[in-house]
């Protein structure tokens, strides 16, 4: 008797392990199929508040297009731009870092990473549905570099649709954040192009929270993407 339960714990784990492995691969073959992909729209919004009073302190909407130019590097053009509430232009220096910022895609990402040792994934047998669609969740603990080749790492839950294995929705918290800023938690949504067989970022939402000079603060991002085109 013990021998079989034994054989049957061992076959529930198997086919546990092969199920999530399954899904991971085929998240990531939809990551290999599009990480060339570039958005054509990038509408960014921002809002910082004084955590105790909720008190707006500054807030930024912009709107920018990228596309390729004769030099084959992807150029960032303006369409309209407003920091509280008052038009803004190139010249503005906050507007001036979003146009200088590289949008070239590189293969890289917790979708993508080959070395085990930079990503932890955790099958929490969870079941849920979001916008529809029933979805697989996952531990993840992604280890990557920053721009400027710092360690960089990322906790949280990534939500597979349990049947095709494409991202639905990640929510991730940096664990280790710069000087005054006390958190920063990023969630993500995806959407999927059927033709490519590639998902894409359609919404990014993030919250950093900043304590300097005895005030405690909230920046809330929140950017939408669309309108991706294949960089070659």
């Amino acid at each position: 008797m013990k021998k079989i339960l034994f054989l049957i714990a061992i076959l529930i784990i198997s086919i546990n392990i092969y199920a999530f492995d399954n899904l991971w691969q085929k998240a990531q073959q939809y990551a290999e199929n599009g990480w060339k992909m570039v958005p054509g729209y990038i509408h960014q919004v921002n809002v910082m508040k004084n955590e105790k009073t909720d008190e707006v302190m500054s807030q930024m909407d912009v709107k920018i297009s990228t596309k390729l130019n004769d030099f084959e590097i992807i150029e960032n053009e303006l369409i309209e731009a407003f920091i509280n509430d008052e038009p803004a232009d190139e010249n503005t220096q906050e507007i001036k870092s979003l146009l200088e910022a590289d949008n070239t895609p590189s293969r890289k990402g917790m979708f993508l990473t080959e070395d085990t040792e930079n990503i932890k994934v955790k099958d929490l047998n969870s079941l849920s549905e979001i916008n529809g669609i029933k979805v697989s969740s996952y531990q993840v603990k992604f280890t990557t570099l920053d721009e400027n080749n710092k360690k960089q790492i990322l906790e949280g839950t990534v939500w597979l649709d349990s049947q095709t294995g494409r991202p639905v929705l990640s929510e991730m918290t940096m664990k280790k954040t710069p000087m005054f800023v006390k958190s920063i938690d990023v969630k993500t949504y995806y959407g999927f192009n059927d033709e490519g067989q590639y998902f894409y970022p359609d919404k990014v939402e993030m919250d950093i929270h900043i304590s300097a000079l005895g005030q405690k603060m909230h920046n809330k991002t929140n950017i939408s993407m669309k309108d991706y085109w294949k960089y070659n």
